[in-house]
């Protein structure tokens, strides 16, 4: 689990240590094996990002793991974020019905499957995503794909022959589904 930076860490001697009072140079990192956070014991690792930012998380597996596991749930972490105000806004509907809402989360997420698509492939064909001090992307693939999708269909993309493939295979995948998922009709 992530917290920000204000959270204090409790040691087993009943001291209280604040992030930022651990004086980390930028990209290092510390851990406490046990400790206690907003009254939960656990383990703590914490690397400086930059100057204000701190990758502070707390969890009850190895404290070696905590950046590979972290790592990997980003993705999830960037899906939800592209979901809901930073992308699709799904959060603003109104739809009530459980059906609706199903079909609305499936095509929000084949859209967003394809902006990632869109994006890896600028990323690697076009034009690689521009990297921040720290190492990480200024944007996600999806977000650079939404922002390519964009710019595309307010024709300020001049290279539509570079996505065309892209959106000939989507067209080709979209057909296929759904001749193959047609209800079946029985007379009778």
């Amino acid at each position: 689990m992530r917290f920000p930076k204000h959270h204090s860490i409790t040691t087993t001697s009943g001291e209280r240590i604040l992030i930022t009072d651990l004086e980390l140079a930028v990209g290092a990192s510390c851990w406490f094996n046990e400790c206690q956070v907003d009254g939960c014991w656990g383990k703590v690792w914490v690397k400086r990002l930059d100057e204000d930012e701190y990758l502070y998380l707390f969890g009850n597996v190895d404290v070696k793991f905590f950046g590979q596991l972290y790592r990997k749930r980003w993705c999830i972490e960037a899906f939800f974020q592209n979901l809901k105000r930073r992308g699709f806004d799904l959060e603003s509907t109104h739809l009530r019905s459980l059906e609706k809402l199903s079909k609305l989360v499936v095509l929000v997420s084949l859209a967003y499957a394809f902006c990632v698509n869109v994006g890896l492939y600028y990323h690697q064909k076009v034009q690689p995503i521009k990297t921040k001090n720290h190492g990480y992307k200024t944007n996600s693939f999806a977000r650079y794909g939404l922002n390519q999708l964009r710019s595309l269909l307010q024709g300020e993309l001049h290279q539509t022959v570079l996505l065309w493939p892209l959106l000939q295979r989507l067209i080709a995948w979209l057909k296929r589904q759904i001749a193959h998922n047609q209800p079946t009709i029985l007379a009778g």
